[in-house]
């Protein structure tokens, strides 16, 4: 079991230090990830068989350990959570200067608050509409 839980470390550890050498993370910020990625596999016991991704460098190298289906997935899933992560954000900028006018009244008093209040639907359906969007990349799943 001890054996299992050091190769998982090490195995996690390898891999946030390749990802630290493209220069996402400083040298420091890539040692504390280890540290914490090293604990966290620890701690739940995850077994070196659970990083099937996480494979020898010749296995990712090669493009073995993933499938081109899997690839598309992946490619798919992230799209699906682009739009979904668009269209949480135009229906929060678009919500809330109506809210904020609604319950604080920040806005001048000659300001038409159909077209505020109206904005506001406007945001909502659009973000709605982006969100199905979002739902209709997934449909497409193998």
């Amino acid at each position: 079991m001890k054996y299992r839980k050091c190769e998982a470390r090490e195995r996690v550890s390898r891999e946030v230090r390749r990802l630290g050498a493209f220069g996402c993370f400083s040298r420091a910020a890539t040692e504390n990830l280890c540290a914490v990625a090293s604990l966290t596999a620890v701690a739940v016991g995850w077994r070196a068989s659970a990083f099937p991704a996480m494979g020898d460098a010749s296995q990712r190298e090669s493009g073995s350990a993933v499938t081109p289906a899997e690839k598309r997935n992946e490619h798919r899933k992230l799209a699906a959570n682009w739009a979904n992560t668009i269209a949480t954000a135009v229906m929060t900028a678009g919500t809330f200067i109506p809210i904020a006018q609604f319950i604080y009244g920040i806005l001048p008093q000659g300001t038409n608050l159909g077209l505020i209040y109206g904005s506001a639907v406007v945001c909502i359906a659009a973000g709605l509409l982006i969100h199905l969007t979002g739902h209709w990349f997934l449909g497409d799943l193998e």
